[in-house]
């Protein structure tokens, strides 16, 4: 028995790196060009599926970055005035390479700290790209990356 638990082990973990591209991770994971499947509902998002960006996925990061340290948790509309401030202006148009008003087909959500994790230490900020008319795309919206890209 002792000899088979390592290649069960190895078996597994060949087919989890296999399987990489399409499993859930934490949000708090996500780096900038990730391409996941946005979470339907309006609620506290842990985890989120990880897509290849050439492959069906409704949400792609444009900028991972922390809230100013404060003693006192900012709230939604604070969050909202630092992702109008950080994510709408040089960061949109350097990485899809149009200016956030010219995007028609393109739209910027984002992730923010809920009081508790705030309590924790957790000040990190994800923007990410949604398609405005809330069709999942199967490419990325980096400038100067293909339809296949990922």
């Amino acid at each position: 028995m002792t000899r088979t638990l390592p290649v069960l082990l190895l078996a597994l973990f060949a087919f989890s790196l296999a399987a990489c591209d399409r499993v859930s991770q934490s949000a708090l994971d996500l780096v900038v060009g990730d391409c996941f499947v946005e979470p339907a509902a309006e609620a506290e998002v842990q985890e989120v599926q990880r897509a290849p960006c050439n492959e069906s996925h409704s949400g792609e990061v444009l900028l991972v970055g922390d809230y100013p340290d404060q003693d006192e948790y900012p709230g939604e509309a604070a969050f909202t005035s630092w992702v109008e401030a950080n994510c709408l202006g040089e960061v949109f148009s350097t990485y899809t390479g149009m200016a956030y008003e010219d995007a028609t087909d393109i739209e910027v959500s984002y992730f923010y700290p809920t009081s508790e994790g705030w309590g924790q230490g957790d000040k990190e900020m994800t923007c990410y790209l949604v398609p405005a008319d809330q069709v999942p795309v199967s490419f990325s919206y980096r400038a100067g990356a293909s339809p296949a890209a990922s």
